[in-house]
């Protein structure tokens, strides 16, 4: 004997209807991002393998960041040194033309520097702006001092060349008053502008120059005062280094040194040793700068190489993590697509049966 179906029944009916329509509704949000769920909630167990993934996907962007800014330094960084390379070459030329023809002047004997003194000023100009090279308002060659220019200023430092040449290069007749001035000349890189035409050098000793009250140096008050420290970045999960060059490393000192003295350089009557000693001494820092640059452009390259070679490393981890993680999170198309025509087709049939109980009467019950 057939019964009639019970509220009870037709209420989980119509449960399962919207069981059916939620489900239906997933299936459509599935197939139309690709995607599990928008929340991790929706992963179930898998939501903490996913979140470990992105952790480390974010960590490895972080690094792949300080890669890139590293390159962009390094790379501006190799600009400036190639010209600065460029300037050391014009400079050594010249001295060397100046040590081999000390009769320049044929009519007085005493060589002609006009030219490079010329070459000295303009070099130190330029180098000037090369060290205060900024990349994204940052100055490149500051250490870490990075708001501050590094070279704010030259003209003490040419001042401070310029009145030891015309105070103690007449008299510096020996070899130790030559080597003691070439030794005052080499104290007056990064020394304040004070009141340097009044100071005697030959009769006081190269430390009292250094340090004490004035104003700006040649280098920034940082790089004069604390040194500044290194940049460094953090470039994988157990690797940082350290890059850039620092305007006051030696290699920019005796650059500096070669172009002050080029530029405040001459020949006084009487007096052509001294004269040579100090050339003499202008052209070794020239060569020095010259090699040191050499060392610094190649050690660049280092720098750069090996991170390349890690952004490569990260690059292929990464390709790996979101695989994986596509994985958990993607879903199989063709999997959601077989479960939407199911779902359509059990909803389909709750519909029906929904329908017919509706239109069910006692009479449908009577024989």
């Amino acid at each position: 004997m057939t019964s009639i179906s019970s509220y009870s029944q037709y209420q989980r009916m119509q449960n399962e209807t919207l069981r059916l329509q939620r489900e239906q509704a997933t299936l459509h949000a599935q197939a139309s991002s690709g995607k599990v769920g928008t929340a991790i909630g929706d992963l179930g167990v898998e939501a903490r393998r996913t979140l470990n993934i992105r952790a480390v996907t974010d960590q490895l962007q972080t690094y792949k960041d300080n890669i890139a800014g590293v390159t962009l330094y390094a790379s501006v960084m190799d600009t400036a040194l190639s010209r600065m390379g460029d300037l050391l070459n014009d400079l050594r030329n010249e001295y060397s033309k100046m040590s081999s023809d000390l009769s320049a002047d044929r009519a007085t004997g005493i060589p002609d520097t006009t030219f490079l003194n010329e070459l000295g000023k303009r070099g130190l100009e330029e180098m000037q702006n090369l060290l205060n090279t900024k990349v994204e308002g940052r100055y490149v060659f500051a250490g870490n001092d990075i708001h501050n220019p590094p070279v704010p200023d030259v003209n003490g430092l040419y001042a401070a060349f310029q009145a030891e040449m015309s105070a103690n290069l007449p008299i510096a007749v020996t070899p130790s008053q030559q080597g003691y001035m070439i030794t005052n000349l080499k104290s007056y890189i990064g020394l304040p502008n004070q009141t340097l035409a009044s100071l005697n050098v030959l009769t006081l000793p190269p430390q009292a120059y250094l340090g004490g009250a004035g104003t700006s140096g040649l280098y920034s008050t940082s790089l004069q005062q604390t040194g500044g420290g290194a940049l460094i970045a953090r470039v994988d999960v157990d690797r940082q280094i350290s890059y850039g060059l620092r305007a006051d490393a030696p290699v920019i000192q005796d650059m500096m040194r070669a172009l002050a003295t080029a530029a405040t350089i001459t020949c006084p009557p009487g007096n052509v040793e001294g004269y040579k000693a100090v050339l003499r001494d202008g052209f070794d820092a020239t060569k020095s700068a010259i090699t040191g640059v050499s060392n610094e452009v190649g050690r660049l390259g280092i720098t750069r190489r090996q991170i390349q070679d890690l952004d490569t490393k990260h690059d292929h981890v990464t390709t790996t993590l979101k695989l994986a993680l596509g994985d958990v999170e993607d879903v199989d198309m063709a999997e959601v697509a077989t479960k939407l025509q199911q779902s359509n087709t059990a909803l389909e049939a709750t519909y029906r049966i929904i329908a017919s109980m509706k239109s069910l009467s006692l009479v449908n019950f009577l024989s």
